[in-house]
């Protein structure tokens, strides 16, 4: 039972977390410098089960280049505007926020649901790279496009830099490792995943207390804003990546949606906390995407499940 809280049941202990970061007092400040180190930890034990000859098996699919092209501007440039365009109509001091979280690209995890749900782990994991390779230039790119802000190119290079750091050097300390201690990697494999669900429910609980002054000023229901804003985003991902399937064989469909719905807000979360620390409208979304995230996920794996029955 306690390994399943951090396996198929992760969600309870990431809800637990996530509500208990909102209700518990104390000052928790004094945790901010973990909040990168968390992320690193997600992805460095996400990347340990991550073989380069996956990589490889997933770059010499038969057209895979032309569909993952096409998919990966859907899920990098088509979802995030639209969320933002659709945001900026009914709350406009929210879009940034939103745009800065649906920009992210799909969470490692996203490649676990894939393969949970019988979808292609590997077209998950190479729109999870394509993705991880775009963003350090998307997302200073996209914010300064959308909210008409001037941003000179030191501070670009300086954002760019910081999300690259993010997430590629967890990613070569785990080839490392796996390169190194082979017999380690192997003999614990099945126990990789469980640490890296316990970096996201712990960064879950840490990204909360440690932002939590900066909206701490507003009334609990205003709350319930940015939460309908963040669940009517997940939809609108859900709605564009179910059309998306229809045109695509099953298996790559479902990686499709479980990537679409899986972003890796944690990343989000980062940048959010080191770039606008003391800004609600930009952290707060990144954070509270996890209700229907995680919410979602549940769902679509049900529905994948019933479909195949």
């Amino acid at each position: 039972m306690l390994a399943s809280l951090f396996g198929r049941r992760f969600w309870i202990t990431a809800y637990v977390l996530l509500v208990a970061g909102f209700v518990l007092p104390g000052d928790y400040a004094w945790l901010r410098p973990s909040i990168p180190i968390l992320l690193g930890g997600i992805l460095f034990f996400s990347c340990i089960k991550v073989a380069p000859r996956d990589i490889a098996d997933a770059m010499t699919q038969r057209g895979v280049w032309w569909r993952l092209g096409w998919l990966s501007i859907i899920k990098l440039v088509v979802l995030p505007l639209g969320a933002w365009g659709l945001t900026w109509l009914i709350a406009p001091q929210w879009a940034p926020g939103i745009l800065l979280m649906s920009l992210m690209p799909a969470g490692f995890s996203s490649m676990a649901f894939a393969d949970l749900y019988h979808g292609n782990r590997l077209t998950a994991l190479m729109l999870m790279l394509l993705g991880s390779l775009a963003v350090p230039f998307s997302v200073p790119l996209f914010l300064a496009l959308c909210t008409g802000s001037s941003m000179s190119l030191s501070d670009s290079l300086h954002e760019a830099s910081y999300v690259g750091l993010l997430l590629f050097c967890p990613f070569i300390a785990a080839q490392m490792m796996r390169a190194a201690l082979p017999r380690v990697v192997e003999r614990y494999y099945d126990h990789w995943g469980h640490c890296s669900i316990a970096c996201v429910c712990i960064l879950i609980f840490v990204a909360v207390v440690v932002n939590r002054p900066s909206w701490s000023h507003m009334p609990m229901a205003d709350l319930l804003l940015p939460l309908s804003l963040t669940t009517g985003a997940i939809i609108f991902f859900v709605s564009v990546g179910w059309l998306q399937g229809r045109l695509l064989e099953r298996r790559e469909g479902v990686a499709f949606i479980c990537t679409a719905i899986y972003m890796n807000n944690g990343l989000a979360v980062a940048f959010a906390s080191k770039f606008y620390p003391n800004d609600p409208y930009m952290v707060l979304p990144a954070i509270i995407v996890q209700f229907p995230m995680m919410a979602c996920i549940v769902v679509a794996g049900w529905l994948f499940t019933r479909a195949r029955e």
